[in-house]
């Protein structure tokens, strides 16, 4: 859980964030888990994480435009941002059938073109092992995987409740739908803002504009943000005082645990 959190902490702070954050968790737990097998797992709940919102959002949107009366002006953005996203969904299901080298490929090119000689060449075959992990996760246990997949479904099933619980509670008797295409879109304004430091002012504007879309006033899309993003920081700073507390394992646990 504290992994998790130092994860979370880290994305507060963008995509940048993200990434350090998520390179953490990897290295933390490389005493007592190889680096390709961590770097795998890291990469297989985040990657599981965006295609379960990538549904979630497409779903959304869809159900929008079907019964939500929906302002010309943003009638077509949403048309072409569903077809995107299921494209997106298209091809990452046609990759890992395939096994395309998504991650392998690219550090190939950069050696290539030497843009990054030391670092491309030197990770080479850490980066081959995890996809091969990836890909033999998905081929040898599809139980295990779709277990997984469904575990990150529940999770943006639970952000549906929190938006659902929050609404309730400020009287405004929502339904599940209404929910439902609030974190839908949500998850849109996530990704607009991910290049925004703690995607300050991206994420209240655009819930205000969600929420307007919707019939409801800005003050309550305004609020709504910010009882999610003091959830978010109050978990963030655990996962920092984690992250201050850790110690690494001694060799007696590290032995334990192989």
């Amino acid at each position: 859980m504290g992994l998790r959190l130092i994860g979370e902490a880290g994305g507060q702070f963008g995509i940048t964030g993200q990434l350090a954050g998520e390179s953490a968790r990897v290295w933390l737990i490389s005493p007592v888990v190889p680096v390709p097998r961590g770097a795998s797992s890291v990469a297989l709940d985040r990657g599981m994480f965006a295609i379960g919102g990538a549904i979630l959002t497409v779903l959304g949107v869809v159900l929008a435009l079907l019964t939500q009366p929906i302002p010309h002006a943003l009638f077509a953005f949403f048309g072409l941002l569903a077809a995107g996203l299921t494209a997106f969904l298209g091809s990452m299901a046609l990759a890992l059938h395939q096994e395309w080298p998504l991650l392998s490929a690219p550090s190939r090119l950069l050696q290539r073109f030497r843009v990054t000689k030391g670092f491309a060449g030197g990770w080479q075959e850490a980066i081959r092992r995890v996809e091969r992990t990836l890909f033999s996760f998905h081929r040898e246990s599809p139980a295990a995987f779709w277990c997984s997949f469904a575990l990150q479904l529940i999770a943006h099933g639970f952000a549906v409740a929190e938006v659902y619980s929050i609404l309730w509670l400020l009287g405004k008797e929502p339904s599940v739908l209404l929910a439902f295409l609030i974190e839908a879109l949500t998850k849109v304004v996530n990704l607009a803002g991910s290049f925004v430091p703690a995607n300050i002012g991206t994420y209240e504007g655009g819930n205000m504009l969600i929420l307007a879309t919707f019939g409801l006033r800005g003050s309550t899309g305004l609020t709504l943000a910010v009882i999610r993003r003091l959830r978010a920081l109050f978990w963030s700073a655990l996962g920092l005082a984690y992250l201050a507390a850790f110690r690494m394992p001694s060799r007696r646990q590290r032995q334990s645990g192989e």
